[in-house]
């Protein structure tokens, strides 16, 4: 027993002798290399057309030069071309493809229309009919002296624009959508930045939201009176008229002094409307984006600026604008806070600089407008009036008909031009065309530099 022990015990140094003569054996087959050698192979077999004509043994030095410059032009004009391309791929060009898709049916917008009169003089009483008129005084030869603008601190302008907002609803003569008397429930009244508008919106009525038959029949027409004699002092005092904005039903802030149509009393005006949708894209191809609003549930960049412009005049001069239905507890600002909160946020350069940065929608439907308009005869006027006797104190209308001339809409889409796949291949395409190199080459080159590398740390480890 105990010679068998020593025996085993014997024979492990044995065992590790052998491990040890197996590698070093391994070891100097690379010790043997030789880093010329193995360069040599490597240039002889690589993927590059014209290398191995350059390092071979024999040949005259004039076919080597030869072979050189054709390939330093080669890799020169190959850099130069995969340098371009790069650039062009960093610069992000973007394509925009338009296609047209026609439909059986077309979900009908939203239509606001607004009353440029937007205090009604009947509605006033004579105390708050004079506050208006100092208050709106356009010129500064038209006001009135003693006339100090913190007397209107405390006035209520919320309680003034509802109090004598235009009532639309009595004051709508004929309202047809496709053909049938418009559903009431479909028109409501909300204070933009035009004061209190009428909005026509189908869209919560799955059996009316679509437009199925194109021209006038199918869409919307309403006339509408106004009363000359209600005029009052307020914002757009010198317009007579109504203004309208065709805009996607979902929109949550519909802004018509920058956006709308203006249109003329005692015409019949027929606005024709084109859906467009338009699909843009985010950086850094292009420049859309969205945000989480604080107001709004919907990102739009009319809500984006909205809001920030909202912050602004918080910050500036302590109110906001009568159509911003969020910080109740803030005072509405009156014309006089207006026009010097505007002329700060315009001339301060520091406001200037920090203004609002808000970035277009990613995806939005909008309407191309074509408009045409006729004027509507006195004597037509003077008959709906009831007034046929008296064309003088007829009261003035507007017809206004809204439709889709065909049952169609533009798909309009930004894509990018140049995508990282094409660089490639157009890298690929000279470096093979003009080199005859491809992606393996690039392996080739990583194994012989890992190859040589193991061959220095052998040779090294000999040492």
């Amino acid at each position: 027993m105990l010679d068998r022990e020593e025996k085993e015990i014997g024979s492990k140094p044995k065992q590790a002798v052998m491990v040890h003569d197996k590698i070093d054996k391994d070891i100097g087959i690379y010790r043997d290399l030789s880093f010329a050698k193995e360069t040599e192979n490597f240039l002889g077999n690589v993927g590059i057309q014209g290398v191995r004509y350059i390092f071979m043994k024999k040949g005259s030095w004039l076919r080597k030069c030869v072979w050189l410059i054709v390939l330093l032009a080669a890799i020169s004009y190959t850099t130069f071309i995969s340098y371009k391309n790069i650039v062009d791929y960093l610069s992000y060009p973007i394509t925009t493809t338009l296609e047209k898709h026609f439909q059986e049916q077309l979900e009908f917008p939203a239509v606001t229309l607004c009353n440029y009169n937007v205090f009604q003089r009947s509605k006033l009483t004579q105390e708050e009919s004079t506050t208006l008129q100092k208050l709106y005084s356009p010129y500064a030869a038209w006001e009135i002296e003693g006339n100090d603008d913190t007397d209107y601190d405390e006035l209520d302008m919320d309680y003034i624009y509802e109090k004598s907002a235009f009532d639309y609803i009595e004051h709508i003569d004929i309202c047809e959508y496709r053909r049938k008397e418009c559903n009431i429930s479909h028109i409501y009244t909300k204070i933009r930045d035009v004061g209190y508008c009428m909005t026509f919106d189908p869209s919560k009525d799955d059996t009316a939201k679509h437009q199925q038959t194109p021209g006038r029949h199918g869409g919307l027409s309403i006339t509408i009176s106004v009363d000359p004699s209600d005029w009052s002092h307020g914002p757009f005092m010198n317009i007579e008229g109504f203004i309208v904005m065709i805009h996607d039903p979902s929109d949550e802030v519909v802004m018509l002094q920058n956006n709308g149509y203006s249109l003329p009393l005692g015409h019949q005006i027929k606005i024709i409307i084109s859906k467009r949708l338009q699909t843009l894209q985010k950086p850094p191809y292009g420049h859309c984006g969205e945000q989480a609003l604080a107001h709004f549930g919907k990102y739009t960049q009319a809500a984006c600026d909205l809001e920030c412009q909202h912050e602004q005049r918080i910050q500036l001069c302590g109110c906001k604008r009568e159509y911003i239905n969020v910080n109740e507890s803030v005072r509405t600002c009156n014309q006089i806070d207006i026009n010097d909160c505007e002329d700060r946020i315009i001339y301060d350069p520091e406001i200037t600089e920090n203004y609002c940065d808000c970035t277009p929608d990613c995806s939005k439907t909008t309407y191309d407008v074509k408009t045409t308009m006729a004027s509507i005869s006195d004597g037509m006027e003077s008959y709906m009036s009831g007034k046929l006797d008296d064309l003088a104190t007829a009261e003035k209308r507007l017809e206004l008909q809204v439709y889709y001339h065909t049952l169609s809409y533009e798909a309009e889409k930004e894509q990018p031009a140049y995508s990282f796949e094409k660089l490639l291949c157009d890298i690929g395409g000279a470096a093979g065309l003009f080199l005859g190199a491809s992606f393996l080459t690039i392996i080739e080159l990583l194994d012989f530099i890992s190859y040589i590398s193991y061959i220095m740390f052998a040779n090294k480890c000999k040492k």
